[in-house]
């Protein structure tokens, strides 16, 4: 069974059933806030019940699935004209 046919997502576009749309948005929302309580453990010890439970849940493997390797778009270096210009052409080395 590919990715796809396990995505939430896919399955809200394909049905055109907007609860499913908002399920789905809901549920990438919930394992992102998961990920974020795991990283930053040490900094938010008020979360240590949250943070058992997220460590629980990545254990079992039940994850929103996605493409192999990907970083997550807040992660990913965009060519501006200012990094462009101001570093030359070896932008990403420098920034």
């Amino acid at each position: 069974m590919s990715r796809w046919s396990k995505s939430p997502v896919m399955w809200a576009a394909v049905s055109g059933d907007v609860n499913l749309l908002k399920q789905a948005a809901l549920m990438e929302i919930w394992q992102m806030i998961d990920e974020m309580l795991i990283a930053q453990e040490k900094w938010l010890p008020q979360y240590v019940e949250g943070i058992k439970a997220a460590k629980e849940s990545f254990a079992k493997g039940n994850l929103i699935p996605t493409n192999e390797g990907y970083r997550g778009a807040v992660r990913q270096r965009v060519n501006t004209p200012y990094r462009k210009t101001a570093c030359g052409p070896n932008a990403k080395a420098h920034i």
